[in-house]
C-alpha cells in the first residue's frame, strides 16, 4: 500500500451545520466580540461572520487595533434595517416590509453586504469572469 496515497474526506452536511450553528450563535449571542451599536439600541455579534458577509466589516476589523471587545457606532442606518441584516447575514434569508425594502438595500449597500449589494454583485462577477479567462 502507498503511504503516500491521500483520502478525499467530505462532510456531506457541512453547508447546513453551518447554516445551523450561525442560526444558533445568533439566537444565543454566545462567544461574541463585537458590540453594534445605532439608535440607541445595541447588537452582539461576532467579527468572524460579520467580515465574512460584509466587506465594509471586513476593512473594518482587519485595520482596527486587535482588542477583545469592539464597539462599533453605525450612524447610516435604522436599528430595524441592522436588525434584519443581521438576521440575513446569520440566517442567508430575511423578511422586509415592502416599505421597509428600499432603506434596508441602501443598508446593506452601504455596508456592502454579499448577497445584497449590487457593488459586490458587480465586482463577484468580473471576477469570475477573469478566473474564466485565465483558465482558457
Amino acid at each position: 500500500m502507498d503511504s503516500q496515497q491521500q483520502f478525499c474526506l467530505k462532510w456531506n452536511s457541512f453547508g447546513s451545520n453551518l447554516a445551523t450553528a450561525f442560526g444558533n450563535l445568533f439566537k444565543s449571542e454566545s462567544l461574541t466580540d463585537v458590540t453594534l451599536f445605532c439608535e440607541g439600541v445595541t447588537f452582539k455579534a461576532h467579527k468572524l461572520i460579520l467580515a465574512a458577509c460584509s466587506k465594509h466589516f471586513q476593512d473594518l476589523f482587519e485595520t482596527a487595533p486587535i482588542c477583545p471587545s469592539v464597539l462599533v457606532i453605525l450612524d447610516g442606518t435604522s436599528s430595524s434595517n441592522m436588525s434584519a441584516l443581521l438576521e440575513f447575514m446569520y440566517k442567508g434569508e430575511v423578511h422586509v416590509s415592502q416599505e421597509s425594502l428600499s432603506s434596508f438595500l441602501k443598508a446593506a449597500e452601504c455596508l456592502q453586504v454579499k448577497g445584497l449589494s449590487i457593488e459586490h454583485e458587480k465586482l463577484a462577477v468580473v471576477q469570475g469572469q477573469h478566473s474564466t479567462m485565465d483558465n482558457l
